[in-house]
């Protein structure tokens, strides 16, 4: 299966993951919606006098906004109807009660449908088409868009009772469904009466389907198109082409081993409780995670069991990129050099302009966004960061970053603004309002509405937007817009006290002071900034630096051992030569040599042996037959004794040969025990070095190697720091919170042009629609934030609200928290 058609599949799976229809209920305060039911047959629609919504009393300055569930009906209906046709899945439960409507729409308090509120069910549309025959895995946003154009060019006034029976009698007969539900007016219309404030009738998130299918619809678009981030790439690749590497294998123990180095830690961390660091596995994920992904793109999941700090390692993973960033700003000449030149952009907000200013590109791709499928997940992480039992005390005060501003964001007290939790429109703006106008909660009313608000991702969000709206002091930071120090100002809601009040305040507080210092001035607070967060790097880097020899020793040592191998194969091969001379030099004495001698002998004797040479006479008598005889015995004497000689002096020659070979083999292997013994002596030395420092700062882990040849395992291992360097930790967190300190300074220097992109940014997260914002202007808008809040989270169901006017690969990271209890398809979005 392709990567668009596995896209496409799981559209079709959230086709039939619907909403149910809000809950008859009892108001509790004059904020939240009345909600009511009303007959098909004849329905009293709110916006008509006759209609109980009249009789409930609206808050001050708040008008009504209506939202339609039209034609409840039971979605049991729907799954036994599939059942019935294609039969259940093993595993399969019996569904239980739950109402959804055909359709839903949203009207204003006088009865205008709000444009473009058209919301078709898509279970509604599935079973449809199933009982057509037609293709679902496509088509859904096609109809929708048809019914939603009927709806608006039907509805141009105040709707009639007739006119929305007209409309759901046309839906379900477009739909297919006609008569599966039976008789339409034994169904019931359902309203949602909001209060609202006047100015901001904002189009509600879909009400009815899942939140991801917008979201699934539009990659599988864009995978089409053949536009896709890298780890979205790898998340739907049917396998990964890279190695494994398999921590229990042996073979793993230089690779671990390696990403276990000093000098493969980040130069910061987070400044722990108790100074205490990560352990074993911890150290090993955040170490891969940076050497993996830190210069790249891609996907890396952490496993492990409940309980092991899976989580936990993740501050220091941010404190790394956090430090990463500071690291681009250090390298700046000045403080403005962070911006474009000439990077001053005007965008249009129902009339207003509103500027922002672009960003060096240097520094995009540090944003930090924590999601999760469930809110619990992405609290453990946003909420906790900024709190300031989650930092040593000892760092205290100095480590404080806009620490008051964190305590509004967490609700607890903090040590920095470090992370906020994004997610429902309730979520964002009280985001806004805490951290950008420091707005403050009215105590146990703000924790109610926190309550309600924990509901938001399964029902819709603008109840609890009035809600937490109505707990402010002051007016929603949505209204805020800027281009200039005069237009902000105008803009801002007003001071309630004197003085500094919000990131806001803060910001002009900053720029007043700018304004009235010299570019000298500017650039020796830049200079010294830059200078003091260098000087805790070195350091940082002055605490490992022994320790950091580690590596050059482990690397020595491996090459020794390897000349070592070399060396000693060498040995063995010489050894086997003597061994070979030596037995050829025993086959040839044994073989050769005797006989030979044998032979020779032999000959001597005979020559010896042999009678003299016969006589005068002798011969005479014989008739020269002596003589002959004699000579013939001599010459083939003298014959066999040449051979016999001839041999002899062969294998004599060869035996010399190879004794000479033997002496030079053992030559050989003189030079080569030599050797060796020199390469061994220093490899005891390199161990004997890497050991004590091993054992100086408590690198179990490497004293079993050092040992074993196999990297440390074990529970005593695991539950170890790979490294304890003395004053170590606290040097890196240091540097963390020097970093923080250098983007502190940058808000100072650049107060007004920052000022300017986060009023952009709050706009967006508050709803507005900018026109004529380049991809440049919304990422620096964004960039911003994250320089400022650098930790940002999200649930799934939330996060195209929260981010969605960020691009493919246009997040630096995204760490899912809890990934396990998400279905696969959750994350297609934010990845």
């Amino acid at each position: 299966m392709d990567q668009e058609s596995i896209i496409r599949y799981w559209h079709a799976v959230e086709l039939l993951q619907p909403q149910s229809a809000p809950k008859l209920k009892k108001r509790s305060n004059l904020y939240e919606a009345f909600i009511h039911d009303t007959p098909i047959q004849r329905p009293l629609l709110p916006w008509t006098p006759e209609s109980i919504v009249s009789k409930q009393e609206l808050p001050k300055k708040r008008i009504w906004s209506h939202t339609l569930y039209a034609h409840l009906y039971d979605s049991r209906l729907v799954a036994e109807k599939l059942d019935a046709m294609y039969g259940a899945d093993q595993g399969y439960q019996e569904p239980k009660f739950r109402e959804s409507a055909v359709f839903a729409a949203k009207f204003t308090a006088g009865g205008r449908l709000v444009d473009d509120s058209f919301v078709l069910s898509s279970e509604a549309w599935f079973l449809g088409r199933v009982l057509t025959g037609k293709d679902w895995t496509r088509g859904f946003e096609t109809d929708q868009k048809t019914l939603r154009e009927r709806a608006n060019s039907q509805f141009e006034g105040e709707v009639s009772s007739e006119g929305l029976r007209e409309l759901t009698h046309w839906t379900l007969q477009f739909l297919g469904l006609g008569d599966f539900f039976g008789e339409m007016d034994h169904h019931l219309f359902r309203f949602r009466s909001q209060p609202i404030k006047p100015d901001k009738p904002e189009s509600e998130d879909d009400p009815l389907n899942s939140f991801l299918l917008d979201d699934l619809a539009d990659v599988a678009d864009a995978i089409s198109r053949g536009v896709k981030s890298e780890p979205l790439d790898q998340y739907l690749r049917h396998h990964d082409p890279k190695p494994r590497l398999h921590m229990d294998d042996q073979r793993a123990s230089l690779p671990l081993m390696g990403r276990l180095m000093p000098d493969a830690y980040a130069s910061s961390c987070w400044p722990t409780e108790h100074h205490l660091g990560l352990v074993h596995s911890q150290q090993l994920a955040v170490n891969t995670i940076q050497s993996t992904l830190a210069d790249g793109h891609g996907l890396l999941g952490v496993n492990g069991p409940p309980g092991t700090g899976k989580t936990t390692l993740l501050r220091d993973l941010i404190a790394a990129i956090i430090t990463s960033r500071a690291d681009t700003l250090a390298k700046l000449r000045r403080a403005s050099d962070a911006f474009a030149s000439g990077g001053r952009e005007a965008a249009n907000d129902g009339g207003k302009q509103q500027y922002s200013y672009k960003l060096n590109p240097a520094l995009y791709g540090f944003e930090i966004v924590v999601a999760s499928s469930n809110n619990g997940a992405v609290e453990n992480v946003t909420l906790e960061l900024p709190q300031r039992d989650k930092i040593d005390e000892s760092w205290l005060p100095e480590a404080e970053y806009f620490a008051e501003l964190g305590e509004l964001v967490s609700g607890k007290p903090a040590w920095g603004l470090i992370s906020g939790a994004l997610g429902s429109k309730a979520r964002r703006n009280k985001f806004v309002d805490r951290y950008f106008y420091g707005h403050l909660p009215f105590g146990s009313e703000d924790k109610a509405a926190a309550e309600v608000e924990d509901e938001t991702e399964v029902e819709p969000d603008e109840e609890v937007d009035n809600i937490v709206e109505a707990l402010f002091s002051t007016p929603s930071a949505e209204t805020e817009h800027a281009d200039d120090t005069e237009n902000q100002s105008e803009d801002a809601p007003p001071e309630e006290e004197k003085g500094p009040k919000g990131f806001w305040g803060w910001l002009n507080v900053s720029a007043e002071a700018n304004a009235v210092r010299s570019p000298e001035q500017r650039q020796e607070l830049w200079q010294q900034a830059v200078s003091d967060y260098e000087a805790v790097k070195v350091e940082e880097r002055k605490a490992c630096n022994d320790a950091s020899r580690i590596r050059e020793l482990i690397l020595a040592i491996l090459k020794i051992r390897k000349t070592i191998a070399e060396d000693s194969e060498k040995l063995r091969a010489f050894e086997q030569s003597l061994i070979e001379v030596a037995n050829k030099l025993s086959r040839l004495d044994n073989e050769e040599g005797g006989p030979a001698n044998m032979a020779l002998k032999k000959c001597i004797d005979a020559f010896e042996k042999l009678p003299k040479k016969p006589g005068f006479w002798s011969n005479l008598f014989s008739l020269g037959n002596a003589r002959r005889d004699w000579r013939t015995a001599r010459q083939l004497l003298e014959s066999q004794h040449d051979i016999a000689k001839a041999e002899f002096a062969r294998i004599t020659r060869l035996s010399q040969q190879l004794d000479s070979n033997k002496a030079q083999v053992e030559g050989k292997i003189a030079e080569a025990r030599r050797v060796l013994q020199g390469s061994q002596q220093q490899d005891q030395a390199l161990t004997r070095d890497a050991w004590e420092l091993a054992t100086t700062h408590h690198a179990d882990h490497l004293l079993a190697w050092l040992k074993d040849d196999a990297i440390g395992r074990g529970d005593v291992i695991e539950l170890a720091e790979p490294w304890r360097i003395e004053g170590w930790r606290k040097a890196r967190a240091r540097v963390f919170i020097q970093a923080l300190k250098l983007h502190r300074t940058f808000f100072e220097l650049e107060a007004s042009r920052l000022r300017s992109n986060l009023f952009m940014i709050n706009g967006m997260l508050g709803g507005s629609r900018f026109q004529g914002m380049s991809r440049d202007a919304i990422r620096s808008a964004w960039a911003s934030l994250f320089m400022v809040v650098p930790v940002l989270s999200s649930t799934f169901a939330s996060f195209a609200r929260s981010f969605g006017s960020l691009g493919a690969s246009e997040i630096g990271w995204l760490l899912v928290d809890e990934a396990g209890q998400a279905a696969p398809q959750a994350a297609v979005g934010a990845l």
